[in-house]
């Protein structure tokens, strides 16, 4: 679903992270509409973005989380880096390896 919102980015490679992924996404186009909607987006995330994620984390917070959970600090710096801009709080939910 993320390649709704990213340019042609698919991987070849198999991922780290072994997060359940929904393959038949019965939801999708309902799914895509609400995102678009809020204002959201979607992403397509590398190992090595997964591994730099899992880096940053243990060297600002001593946590080390897992490839999942770097899934969604990944995400977040995607969007920095790609100047996406939000107001409020953002939350990436993380836990330990």
């Amino acid at each position: 679903m993320a390649n709704h919102f990213v340019d042609d980015q698919a991987l070849d490679e198999k991922s780290l992270a072994d997060a359940i992924i929904d393959h038949s996404a019965i939801r999708k186009e309902k799914l895509i509409k609400l995102i678009e909607k809020t204002g959201g987006s979607g992403w397509i995330v590398s190992n090595e973005q997964i591994q730099s994620a899992q880096e940053i984390a243990k060297e600002n917070t001593g946590i080390i989380i897992s490839t999942n959970s770097a899934l969604s600090v990944a995400g977040l710096m995607q969007a920095v880096y790609t100047s996406k801009s939000w107001k409020g709080s953002v939350v990436c939910i993380i836990c330990g390896d």
